[in-house]
């Protein structure tokens, strides 16, 4: 029938509609369909909200007939924290079932046990179903030896550096990093990495170091600890602002030995590989500075979804079999912009990532690029598979991680605000830990009231 000036065909179409729903309700005394009416409702709170979530979430509602899941959001960033008024909702018996952290997800989330310890139901579930999940992760995500929340993905932070400079190590002190730093840069055209300025080294640092100076089970922290000070005494030394030239090139500088440390997201298989790509020899995973050299310096940061169930819910079985979906196969071998948790699926797809897969093209079998190897302005190299000993090597940076470290964003505020006057000379040392120290422990109490 095509264009209906002025709407009245539809209007008239729409008429007779509603009053036949209408007239339907009256017969069947105004009730939804009891399938629906029967079901018991869990409430999901979603600090991050997908696709992917509500496919699943539409999926377990299909399936499932006796509960039906209710998605209500909530902004970490609201005013008066929503991760405050989660908990005072959880308290009050009035909070969610099911709980989505997301991927900024940090340990204060939990502290005060507002949550359920998911230790037993991943061990019912490796057992019955014989699947292995990475203990180191479980056990860094841990707090008070209990599981409140764990998610589907990871990533690894940590500095790469030549193993001909470093040694073979897992982890070195700040001591350590200013010495190999200083005994290198004698008589040469060296640096830390492309990128250094005061501001640059102290954020990277700080992002995984952070976790050395807080505890947030005891509520303390030490930003005015002597391996804190050596923190900010090292990043004082660099230039304050950049200075590059056009014939700049990070890949020459790493490959002719310039550069000490090569910052390196691991989010991928191929991460590492990488690596190895851009240093030009065989590396070393050093990690951060750390407190005791028992802990690898690499940390482990969650990149997905993190799932938790409330300590107040009165259906912990079935939110717990909604949430379980995301840790089992094949849920876990299509985990993208990160590591999968499983350590079956982890197995599993890093083989396929050993494998070069080819594709016709022009008449022509051609392998696949998998990954590239590219700085702005530079020619990328690409990555087809990796090699047994880059598999063997990634597995074991991912299996002696030991520390979480999650992104609180107002902690790290205060400690990049008030570096700022000492970067520029108008506060001495000891003023600007004092105030760092202040300012982190009125914060941290403030978190954990």
């Amino acid at each position: 029938m095509g264009i209906y000036p002025g709407g009245k065909v539809r209007c008239m179409m729409k008429k007779i509609i509603i009053s036949g729903i209408i007239l339907c309700l009256l017969l069947s005394g105004c009730k939804m369909p009891e399938r629906e009416e029967s079901k018991t409702n869990l409430v999901l709170a979603a600090f991050e909200q997908n696709a992917e979530l509500d496919k699943q979430v539409a999926l377990f509602n299909q399936e499932n007939e006796a509960y039906h899941i209710e998605v209500r959001q909530y902004n970490r960033y609201e005013d008066g924290d929503g991760i405050q008024r989660l908990q005072r909702e959880i308290v009050s018996g009035e909070g969610p079932d099911i709980i989505n952290f997301g991927s900024e997800y940090m340990l204060s989330d939990i502290v005060g046990q507002y949550t359920e310890d998911l230790n037993p139901y991943f061990t019912e579930m490796s057992e019955e179903e014989n699947l292995e999940f990475w203990q180191n992760l479980i056990q860094a995500f841990s707090y008070k030896e209990k599981l409140y929340a764990l998610p589907t993905a990871f990533t690894l932070q940590t500095y790469v550096a030549r193993t001909e400079t470093v040694g073979e190590r897992e982890s070195w002190s700040i001591e350590e990093l200013k010495q190999c730093y200083e005994e290198n840069k004698k008589g040469k055209d060296f640096m830390l990495y492309p990128g250094e300025t005061k501001k640059d080294v102290f954020g990277t640092l700080l992002t995984g170091s952070i976790d050395n100076y807080v505890d947030w089970e005891k509520g303390t922290c030490r930003f005015d600890s002597e391996e804190f000070r050596q923190i900010l005494e090292f990043a004082n030394q660099f230039p304050t602002a950049l200075t590059i030239t056009e014939d700049c090139s990070p890949m020459e500088i790493f490959q002719n030995g310039k550069a000490l440390l090569y910052p390196l997201l691991v989010r991928t298989f191929y991460d590492t590989s990488a690596a190895e790509i851009i240093m030009g020899e065989p590396v070393t995973y050093v990690g951060y500075p750390v407190s005791e050299k028992t802990v690898s310096g690499t940390v482990i940061k969650a990149s997905s979804d993190v799932w938790a169930i409330s300590s107040t819910s009165k259906n912990k079985e079935a939110a717990w079999e909604f949430i379980s979906r995301f840790y089992r196969i094949p849920y876990q071998e299509e985990i993208k912009g990160g590591l999968p948790v499983n350590k079956s699926a982890f197995e599993k797809m890093c083989k396929e990532a050993m494998q070069t897969e080819y594709e016709e093209k022009n008449g022509e079998s051609v392998p696949i690029e998998k990954a590239w190897v590219s700085f702005e302005g530079e020619q990328s190299i690409p990555i087809y598979q990796i090699s047994e000993a880059q598999a063997d090597s990634l597995k074991k940076v991912v299996g002696g991680a030991a520390v979480f470290s999650g992104y609180d964003s107002g902690l790290h505020t205060i400690l990049l605000e008030e570096s700022e006057a000492y970067f520029a000379g108008d506060k001495t040392l000891d003023e600007t830990v004092e105030i760092m120290q202040k300012r982190a422990v009125l914060y941290m109490n403030e978190k954990i009231k």
